[in-house]
Formats: C-alpha cells, structure tokens, sequence
C-alpha cells in the first residue's frame, strides 16, 4: 500500500473510531465464548448488541466525540471557554435521551447542569469515558485542551495522564514516528481506563486495519470503545483507504458526513 497522505490519516482516526464503536457495539458485554456461540466470528457492522442498534448506529462513544468537535470548530484558542463549549454539548446531548450514557459520564455532566461548575476532583472516575472522546483534540496538537474535556466528567491525575499518553501516540502514528517494538499483552477487556488504553495499543499496533478492528471487536468486553480507540489508531496509521469499503458503506451516513467535514477543519487548522 501508498504510504497515505496526513488528510487520509486523519479522516482514518475520525472514521475508524466510529467504525470500531459500531462493530464493537454488538459484542460489547459479551465474552469471547458467547461472541463464538452468538456469531462465530464478527467481521462486519452488525449491530445488534444489548443495544439493539441498527448496523452502523454509533454508540455515546462517538456521539460524545463529536460534542468535542462541534466544540473545536468553535474555539481553538481559549481553553477555557472551549471547555465551556464542551460542558454544553454534552448537556444537549444528555438531555436528547440517548441510548446510553455512562456513570461517570451521566454524573459530571449532572453535576455540571445543576451547579454550573464542573464535577470536583474524585479517584472514583476510572472508566474510559474521558478517554473515548479524546481523538479530536489529539489529531489538532491540543493536549491541554484534550486534558480539559476529559476533566469535565473524569477529573483526576490518571485520566489526565491516559490523555496525554493517547495524545503523544496519536500524534506519532499521524507523523510516521510511530514503532511498534513490542505489543503489551492484553489486559482484560474492562471499562477501566488502563486496560482499555493497554489492549487499544495492543490491537491498534496489528499489522493491518481490518486485523486490528477485528481483533478488538472479538476479544468482547468493553468492546465498543476499544475497539473504537483502536480504529483511531490503526487509522491514523493507515489511513481510510484501510478501512473496508464494506464497512463505511454502512456507517450511519449522518455521522460519516460530519466527521469527513470535521477533518477537512483539521486540515485547514493544520495548513496540510
């Protein structure tokens, strides 16, 4: 394959997140014993799940992702009123009744609307849901602004810390500096935001896209937003050319759309 362009890169991550939360969605809760005896193996969009999605819905993974852009499209400079921003999309989307919301996410962003203010700092948050919404900020360079976001719902110090990290590898994998030396061994496939950063890495450093979207997908719990955290890798690495056509064909078009136009703002932000 043509090494790809840093505009295919980026439509990569934006798309494959959203890919690898639609297909993980249908497997997500299960364990690799149930995933074998409901589907054999899964290796298209489905959906389904505990959900009940249709094939290529998204899950509040992405639809919390695309809170933070709508936000960036507003404000790249002021960090501070792009939180704001940030807070009040969430609250927009909180109050539309979506399918699913996490704990810690339903928490920060009710304690956000009925004080104003955001959520004090709590060890408690450790899930992956600051985590999950971190690819726009990471592909714009904006880590402290990614640090912000994540705090509205999940603020402490390794919540902070999974960001950065995220940022830093996000960024290498955009710029070709990316090396995979040796894959960590997969944790357990839980919501606890160490494991879910460990196996994404472990799944996104595969050799292809399909590969590693495949792999995450299969390994079951958590499995929408690993594997939506490992399709943003694995696209920033390969690009969207990488990604079957099979299965954009049937992501939800209302979400491919916007994210292609927030890339093409990524682009212009960039001056690719």
């Amino acid at each position: 394959m043509p090494k790809p362009s840093l505009a295919k890169k980026l439509q990569g991550s934006l798309i494959g997140f959203a890919i690898g939360d639609a297909m993980g969605a249908t497997t997500e809760f299960c364990d690799k014993m149930q995933i074998q005896q409901l589907y054999g193996v899964v290796d298209d969009v489905l959906g389904g799940g505990w959900l009940q999605l249709k094939p290529g819905e998204v899950t509040d993974d992405t639809q919390m992702m695309l809170c933070v852009c709508r936000a960036l499209r507003k404000e790249q400079s002021a960090v501070f009123q792009f939180k704001r921003l940030c807070a009040n999309n969430f609250v927009r989307w909180y109050e539309s009744k979506p399918k699913d919301v996490g704990g810690a996410c339903a928490r920060g962003i009710s304690y956000y609307k009925e004080h104003g203010e955001y959520i004090p700092v709590t060890k408690s948050a450790l899930g992956n849901g600051a985590l999950m919404r971190a690819v726009p900020c990471a592909l714009m360079g904006l880590e402290n602004f990614n640090v912000q976001q994540g705090m509205i719902t999940h603020n402490n110090e390794m919540q902070s810390k999974a960001i950065e990290a995220f940022s830093k590898l996000l960024n290498a994998c955009l710029y070709d500096t990316y090396r995979v030396k040796r894959r960590p061994a997969l944790m357990e496939p839980s919501g606890h935001v160490q494991n879910t950063f460990n196996n994404a890495i472990h799944w996104g450093s595969q050799r292809d896209f399909e590969t590693a979207v495949k792999g995450a997908v299969n390994d079951g719990g958590d499995a929408d937003t690993i594997a939506a955290i490992t399709g943003a890798i694995a696209g920033a690495r390969f690009g969207i050319d990488a990604i079957p056509k099979r299965w954009l064909e049937k992501l939800d078009y209302d979400v491919f759309v916007e994210l292609k136009k927030f890339a093409r703002f990524v682009e212009n932000y960039l001056q690719v």
